[in-house]
């Protein structure tokens, strides 16, 4: 009998500290990771969109003239998008610098670089896309442009 409760005890023990009590150690519903912490993340080429991507990203910076920041879930992915607006010279870039996850919040750090070129006169709207694993959660975008913070 002592030995049944000896095992029982150590189960126990062995479950809280591995979370499965607590939770700590199962992936939250409404989150990318089970802890907070770095997310990877895959910037992703225009001609590597899913079509459902493009899709969206069309409908999203339809009409838009200034910055569009915004996260969808399709599938088993989370898609973020930064759309730099209507720019008045050619050769910008967006980067992705960072994305991370504290509290069921991921964070999406970017930089808006260029222009290249800035005696162009042709207007330019860059977009940038990455995937992240499914989120559902909030998301919130902190993006900069080389000379100084972009409007939200």
């Amino acid at each position: 009998m002592k030995r049944i409760v000896l095992i029982g005890m150590l189960v126990l023990a062995l479950a809280a500290m591995t979370g499965c009590l607590t939770g700590t150690g199962a992936q939250p519903e409404s989150g990318v990771t089970p802890s907070d912490g770095a997310v990877a993340f895959e910037v992703l080429s225009r001609s590597n969109w899913p079509t459902e991507v493009a899709d969206w990203v069309a409908r999203a910076t339809q009409g838009q003239g200034g910055p569009v920041y915004a996260g969808e879930t399709f599938g088993e992915k989370t898609y973020l998008l930064i759309f730099g607006g209507v720019l008045p010279s050619e050769g910008y870039t967006i980067k992705f610098e960072k994305v991370e996850a504290y509290g069921g919040r991921v964070t999406v750090t970017a930089e808006v670089k260029g222009p290249s070129n800035p005696w162009s006169s042709r207007v330019e709207m860059p977009v940038a896309v990455a995937r992240i694993a499914r989120h559902t959660g909030p998301i919130e975008f902190q993006v900069s442009r080389e000379s100084g913070r972009l409007p939200k």
